[in-house]
């Protein structure tokens, strides 16, 4: 046995005995060596496979992509929506690929502590005849894995919205504060923005059940184009010719330069709709967060502070559900306005 595989197992069953243990049914086998009976091909797997990335969504969700002998593949833990598509094709949980997910993810069992006993138990660990648990068996104890392979290569950024979207359909299954309604503007802004837009930081936040979180995700977008009509405009008077992003970066880099947010807040909005700007101050005034004629950024601007810049005493702003969901919904239209706006202008700047 490699030592690659080797250690993979202890990890798995010492993180069982772990589990047992602690909630007082401790195993007969603890300590011991136990692994999971994997082929040759299994073994190959456990050895040479890579993990690109992996995003986890508290203990027990996760998806990762990883590769393997120059094949791509995704594989989500504790997610009921499947991630076949176009581009990927449902394949078997095999006892290599369990293997792998199993201690690189480290997802807890969800089986009851008397069940784990059961099955890692049941083997005869100690006899010349084991060859090791069944795969499958130790999968029970698990929340659901599923694997997928990718039909052809896709660019990183692609791959992250593929993602985002079997999170969103695993979210509007379940008991979440995101509507369908609110889900479809997401897969919207997801699939309609250039790809300047990172969208895994959404991936990272859309299960939390706090509407903050989802807020400010979006808000951290319209702040990471604050830069864009200064830099521009330098880039204008001087003659260069390296993209905005570059030099924001080296003026931030080199000179601690960054714009003064309040003042680049309303620069950012004027890349957007008129429509969209009269939406979100009319959802932002139904919560009682502003006035309808007051400026759409002062509004914005303002529930951001309440929400980062919290003091003892201080109250959370208290908002109802269907009015984050309004607030959210628009702030993802005026994104796909700004960054649909700037993709524009810097694909003009090429020409």
């Amino acid at each position: 046995m490699s030592r690659t595989v080797k250690l993979a197992n202890a990890e798995i069953f010492e993180a069982l005995d772990r589990y047992c243990l602690t909630r007082n049914e401790p195993l007969a086998s603890s300590g011991e060596t136990r692994r999971i009976w994997v082929n040759r091909a299994g073994y190959h797997i456990a050895e040479t496979s890579e993990r690109v990335k992996a995003l986890r969504f508290g203990q027990s969700r996760s998806v990762t992509y990883w590769r393997y002998d120059k094949r791509y593949y995704l594989a989500t833990v504790g997610i009921e929506a499947s991630a076949e598509s176009e581009f990927l094709r449902e394949i078997p949980v095999t006892a290599g690929i369990a293997t792998v997910l199993l201690s690189d993810l480290k997802p807890p069992p969800n089986a009851l502590p008397i069940v784990v006993k059961n099955v890692v138990d049941a083997y005869k660990w100690d006899s010349e005849s084991y060859e090791g648990h069944d795969a499958q068996a130790v999968l029970s104890l698990y929340p659901n894995i599923r694997a997928f392979a990718f039909e052809q290569n896709l660019e990183l950024e692609e791959v992250d919205r593929l993602i985002f979207r079997v999170t969103l359909a695993e979210v509007l299954e379940s008991t979440s504060w995101i509507d369908e309604s609110l889900g479809l503007e997401l897969g919207l802004l997801v699939d309609e923005v250039p790809v300047l837009m990172p969208v895994a930081l959404l991936s990272e936040v859309i299960f939390d059940q706090d509407p903050q979180a989802l807020f400010m995700a979006l808000y951290r977008y319209l702040e990471g184009v604050y830069a864009f009509k200064s830099t521009s405009e330098l880039r204008s008077a001087l003659g260069i010719e390296t993209g905005w992003i570059k030099v924001a970066e080296r003026l931030s880099d080199q000179l601690r330069w960054r714009p003064r947010e309040a003042e680049a807040l309303v620069e950012v909005l004027r890349l957007a709709d008129e429509n969209s700007l009269a939406e979100i101050q009319g959802a932002l005034a139904r919560a009682d967060l502003g006035k309808a004629d007051q400026a759409s950024a002062s509004s914005l601007y303002e529930l951001r502070n309440r929400i980062v810049h919290y003091r003892l005493g201080a109250e959370r702003p208290d908002i109802a559900i269907e009015h984050w969901r309004d607030i959210c919904a628009v702030l993802c239209r005026i994104i796909r306005d700004v960054y649909t706006s700037i993709h524009l202008r810097t694909s003009l700047e090429s020409l």
